[in-house]
């Protein structure tokens, strides 16, 4: 199932004159060099946290330490604003507005927050697929050779299995270790499982900082 992301991008001054009236921000603004008449574009994104979850943001110390790196996910990898090109049907190579490139120049990336990589477990097949459907090359198996006892059936196809692997030239134990790291790579479990280990050993040690700080008070 994907994840929305809605995002907004409107004038704030139209929207403060014709909808908030907070006409106060006009001060704020003036005294950090805001003139009259100038435009002030806003840009929100409204993530998820799911979304987070895959972008290895698990807590509040991360957004704050991964904020332009997020700001870089969204406005880079997750939507752009482009100059449409009706002599090229590739929109990956139409330009981006100037005011797009302005949104996402906002944050300067810091040399020690890499790009942000996002993970789906979406992709992951449920799980009909897996004990039904997946039973459907044993069972066909089992009725071909006349098994009925399910024990029986499992072992032979294993022992079978086994040799016709070994014939084709690849151990039976090495194609099936080979066909789940592939499928790993591809469903992202492997590097979810780590994200999620490394997110629950930070908010560990966070509680316990959070522990030693508190009794040294109370002492």
């Amino acid at each position: 199932m994907a994840i929305c992301t809605p995002a907004r991008l409107y004038e704030k001054v139209v929207e403060i004159v014709n909808k908030s009236h907070k006409t106060y921000l006009f001060e704020l603004w003036q005294a950090n060099g805001w003139q009259v008449g100038e435009k002030v574009w806003r840009m929100e994104f409204q993530t998820e946290k799911q979304t987070l979850k895959e972008l290895d943001i698990i807590s509040l110390p991360d957004l704050l330490n991964k904020q332009a790196a997020l700001w870089h996910y969204l406005t880079h990898d997750w939507l752009r604003l482009s100059i449409p090109n009706p002599n090229d049907s590739k929109r990956d190579r139409w330009p981006n507005l100037p005011l797009w490139d302005a949104i996402a120049g906002v944050y300067a990336l810091q040399l020690d927050q890499p790009r942000l990589k996002r993970f789906r477990p979406a992709r992951l097949p449920a799980d009909e697929r897996l004990f039904v459907h997946g039973l459907g090359g044993l069972t066909s198996f089992m009725a071909s050779r006349g098994i009925e006892d399910f024990g029986e059936g499992l072992g032979e196809y294993l022992a079978q299995a086994t040799e016709f692997h070994a014939i084709k030239g690849e151990p039976f134990k090495s194609y099936v270790g080979r066909k789940v790291k592939g499928k790993a790579r591809k469903y992202n479990t492997i590097e979810n499982q780590k994200n999620m280990l490394d997110a629950s050993r930070r908010l560990a040690e966070e509680a316990e900082a959070y522990r030693r700080e508190k009794d040294g008070d109370d002492e």
